[in-house]
């Protein structure tokens, strides 16, 4: 999953995540978040693809991959910060999948962009190329 703020200031966020099952791409997804910081950006495609691996059938481990470490933290700290809504969210969903399942586990796992590892480079690469095509032309956001 990654994040990609604009250059320009008229445009929005992007925030995009790739989820693999047993190393087969299952889904994509690519949420315009509007004007947020980075982090908060970060923080809403965590919640997004924490939620989206949750609902799979058999889903026992959760492996996120992740370029903002920080982010990562804040999104399971249910604590008064920016984002909270969506770390609450997250606290929420992993509270319940983990509770169904004392073989559940999730791994944050942070991934420099400078590295450009395939999978974190893709998602980072699928994020640009909506902010830098979409946006121009003036897509509501979420």
């Amino acid at each position: 999953m990654d994040a990609s703020l604009p250059d320009n200031t008229q445009h929005q966020a992007v925030s995009a995540a790739i989820l693999y099952q047993e190393f087969e791409e299952f889904n994509r997804v690519c949420h315009i978040t509007s004007r947020v910081t980075a982090p908060d950006a970060e923080l809403f495609v965590i919640r997004s693809a924490i939620t989206l691996a949750t609902q799979q059938d058999n889903c026992e481990k959760i492996y996120v991959f992740t370029d903002s470490i920080a982010s990562a933290r804040r999104a399971v700290d249910p604590s008064l910060h920016s984002g909270q809504g969506h770390s609450l969210a997250v606290c929420r969903t992993l509270a319940a999948w983990l509770a169904e399942d004392s073989s559940c586990t999730i791994t944050f796992i942070q991934v420099p962009s400078k590295l450009e590892w395939s999978i974190h480079k893709e998602a980072h690469d699928y994020a640009k190329d909506l902010s830098s095509h979409e946006l121009a032309l003036g897509q509501p956001h979420l």
